[in-house]
């Protein structure tokens, strides 16, 4: 595999991080309200701040993914620290 296709795949997995971290988690629980959560099966607790917070940094985290897209080779770092947990 040359490296050119290798940032084309990475940059495709990269893409679906994204929408995946910001579509199932991040925005739904950031802005949702009760309804919104049941139909994802996450119950709203009484106090909904940690659920913000935690949200909130999911959100941030899909921000430094766009960054890691945009320019692969200059942010890996971003790319490494998700990957090694």
């Amino acid at each position: 595999m040359s490296s050119t296709s290798k940032l084309v795949w990475l940059k495709r997995v990269l893409i679906v991080k994204i929408l995946l971290v910001l579509l199932v988690w991040g925005l739904p629980s950031l802005l949702g309200t009760t309804s919104i959560l049941k139909l994802f099966g996450i119950d709203m607790p009484d106090d909904p701040f940690y659920l913000r917070i935690v949200c909130a940094t999911q959100v941030g985290l899909a921000l430094l993914y766009w960054f890691a897209y945009i320019d692969p080779l200059r942010n890996r770092d971003i790319i490494k620290m998700k990957s090694h947990r």
